[in-house]
């Protein structure tokens, strides 16, 4: 049996030490409740440690797979008499199985994961917004998706967003917090990272929707493409699975994002990053699980001129030829993407659609080859090959990056001001249960 987690109470200092904990644990009118015998440690602490038998307990189920049955867990501490403090969590039960890497079945029933890799919801003040969450939540709901990334270069969510992912059913990829770039492998920054690593894991275990844990996002991968040694592997290979293990055990760690096969991001082994726009992969086509596919086209219009000013747009009449400028996007576009990332190579086959006479057919013509290259790629990898011995089927899809952390010209499906556009009706399409094939499909 797992244990579930380690609660920690806290006694006044002027307390004469006449102690006594009670658990509450039950899920409406069924509740267990009990007295726990106290362990002196050393001065000025105690332990207890109790074990609850639950019978038949209901389960709480991912997004589409059934309900999502919580229970609360209530510890109180008595001193003289009086409640000193309380600690309580919601808790769910579920069995997670993984048969081979990334390859999930949960309650009994084979689960793909669908979804995105979440970027922090804004950046100005990095401050948690209840209604932008909520929106966030809505959206994802209404695209099919069962999982979020959360994304190793991005920031930890608060207690309530885990809450909600609990409520609704949405699993959690979580990442620890390390992106694209070595670390010193000095003993400073691995207990750093070992501190931070250890507050995360106490603080989330307990939540159903915590489906596994990630050693971050692209180190390893960084470091193969420039062709350096990645520094500061130890913390993704050594450091955090012992964290995990010690304080979360049963629970499944995955290196680093992506990683897997003869290399990181061997589209054949682990999850894979979709860099095929920018360079060429073999095995690309039917990838074990793409943790990242990317593709490039500005916001929708009214979002675009929320960004910008009224003179930057082009003159009445003024031709947008892709081919008659150094870059196929406007000026305007490429002063609010993110050049070092190469946005303008990582767009979809937009020379399938027409050009633009003027700037809203311009943002059609992108956002329309982004939506193809979603449903191209995505009916490809749901449906896989025709060998019956190895369908080749993905285990899992995330959209890279679920949502824009600021008003700019990229990748998100969702826009800063959380408007959908045609590549988040494309995933939409995609991720429902029953999607329909472009003619011929297989």
């Amino acid at each position: 049996m797992k244990r579930m987690t380690e609660p920690s109470v806290s006694a006044p200092k002027d307390s004469d030490r006449t102690a006594a904990l009670h658990m509450k644990f039950g899920m409406e009118r069924k509740v267990q409740e009990g007295d726990l015998p106290l362990e002196r440690m050393a001065e000025e602490r105690f332990e207890a440690d109790a074990g609850i038998h639950i019978r038949k307990p209901q389960l709480w189920n991912p997004r589409g797979f059934g309900e999502q049955h919580r229970y609360l867990l209530r510890i109180l501490l008595r001193c003289d008499g009086k409640t000193a403090d309380v600690w309580e969590r919601m808790i769910g039960f579920r069995r997670v199985e993984m048969p081979s890497c990334l390859e999930y079945r949960i309650n009994g029933k084979k689960v793909r994961l669908w979804g995105g890799s979440m970027d922090p919801m804004q950046g100005y003040t990095h401050c948690y917004c209840e209604e932008r969450a909520q929106r966030l939540f809505e959206m994802v709901e209404n695209a099919h998706m069962n999982t979020l990334r959360i994304w190793g270069e991005g920031i930890p969510q608060p207690d309530a967003f885990y809450e909600e992912a609990d409520r609704r059913g949405i699993l959690v990829w979580q990442e620890f917090f390390l992106g694209h770039g070595a670390y010193p492998d000095t003993d400073e920054i691995k207990e750093a990272c070992q501190k931070e690593a250890e507050a995360l894991v106490k603080r989330l275990a307990h939540h159903p929707s915590l489906l596994m844990w990630c050693g971050g996002n692209e180190t390893i991968m960084g470091a193969e493409f420039a062709g350096k040694y990645p520094f500061g592997k130890e913390i993704l290979l050594k450091t955090f699975p012992e964290v995990v293990k010690r304080l979360d055990e049963g629970r499944y760690y995955h290196p680093n994002s992506p990683y897997g096969g003869e290399w990181s991001n061997d589209p054949r082994e682990g999850d894979y990053h979709t860099y095929d726009c920018v360079w060429q992969y073999p095995y690309q086509d039917y990838p074990a699980f793409i943790s990242e596919h990317i593709r490039t086209a500005p916001p929708a219009p009214w979002s675009l001129r929320r960004m910008v000013k009224q003179g930057d747009w082009p003159k009445e009449g003024e031709l947008l030829d892709t081919y008659a400028h150094p870059f196929i996007w406007p000026q305007h576009w490429m002063e609010r993407t993110h050049p070092g990332a190469k946005g303008i190579r990582k767009t979809g086959p937009y020379w399938e659609f027409h050009e633009a006479g003027n700037e809203e057919d311009m943002i059609y013509r992108f956002a329309a080859a982004y939506g193809q290259e979603i449903r191209r790629y995505g009916e490809q990898i749901r449906r896989g090959t025709k060998d019956p011995e190895s369908s080749k089927r993905s285990k899992g899809y995330f959209a890279c990056k679920l949502l824009d952390t600021w008003p700019k010209v990229y990748c998100a499906p969702v826009d800063f001001f959380q408007e959908g556009y045609i590549p988040y009706y494309a995933l939409a399409r995609l991720l429902n249960r029953c999607f329909e094939l472009e003619k011929g499909g297989a």
